[in-house]
């Protein structure tokens, strides 16, 4: 089984730590809100945009946790928010593996194909830190 084959394990820590000895890159924790919506776009009627929550991420993808399961191989738009809610990183990417997150969500593995940054994710200095105060 390849890892865009397999699927994320429910339970048990020797399951996760062969997950994990598989993978190629190194993946931090990283919690940020998440939205999915097909790719291409359709209606949002036929099939909407849904939110869900970032569990880590690694150079060429995300593990996401969201509330409907989705298929191996499907595209999607994903738009990742920064911790003020702003738009920071907007992506195509495929989905390599999907299992169950408890309570009937899915936890998805991403694969990001293409990305443009939308703004920094890193911390920034405060607008007028620094400065003088008037007066």
């Amino acid at each position: 089984m390849t890892d865009t084959q397999s699927v994320e394990p429910a339970g048990g820590a020797a399951q996760r730590r062969t997950r994990i000895d598989r993978r190629r890159e190194k993946r931090d924790p990283w919690v940020r809100q998440v939205e999915i919506s097909p790719f291409p776009r359709v209606l949002l009627e036929e099939e909407g945009q849904r939110v869900g929550m970032t569990r880590d991420h690694s150079a060429s993808g995300l593990c996401v946790r969201v509330e409907a399961a989705q298929a191996v191989g499907r595209l999607l738009r994903v738009i990742v928010r920064d911790v003020d809610g702003r738009p920071a990183l907007e992506s195509v990417g495929r989905v390599a593996w999907c299992g169950p997150a408890g309570g009937g969500a899915s936890w998805v593995g991403l694969s990001l194909l293409a990305s443009r940054r939308l703004r920094s994710t890193r911390p920034t200095q405060r607008a007028g830190a620094g400065l003088p105060l008037p007066g």
